[in-house]
């Protein structure tokens, strides 16, 4: 599989963090055919982002579903005893779906969004994007 931002050679300097991951994101939107992805904190600051479609959501609208999950996973985890999350899911009725997958990034919690068109797998790529950015976080 390609590698981009967040894997470099030695010989290259790191890039700033949220440059790294814009670029990461930017493979897997590619790689994928992922409509967009956004990282954002958990006060809902817009930390990265990579659309190649923004008919499928915006990113007003992006912005404040990361709002209301950072809230819906502490009343999530207050009523179910559930241990912290890992991963949402919301798919309509033609297949599309937006992840929300939580993250630690600088000690504190971080929420991932990709915006999945119909008939796409995203789980691999998800997993593999979260690895990475989660790894630049901690150097």
């Amino acid at each position: 599989m390609a590698h981009f931002g967040l894997n470099r050679a030695d010989n290259e300097e790191a890039l700033p963090f949220q440059e790294a991951a814009r670029r990461e994101m930017q493979g897997m939107v590619q790689i994928g055919g992922f409509a967009a992805i956004y990282l954002f904190t958990h006060e809902g600051l817009l930390l990265a982002s990579q659309v190649a479609n923004s008919s499928m959501l915006r990113e007003d609208h992006a912005v404040e579903f990361a709002v209301m999950m950072a809230k819906f996973k502490k009343v999530i985890k207050k009523m179910s005893g559930l241990s912290p999350l890992k991963e949402l899911v919301l798919e309509d009725g033609d297949g599309r779906r937006l992840v929300f997958r939580y993250l630690t990034l600088f000690g504190q919690t971080a929420l991932l969004l990709i915006v999945v068109p119909a008939q796409r797998s995203y789980r691999g790529l998800a997993n593999r994007l979260c690895r990475l950015i989660e790894a630049q976080a901690a150097q």
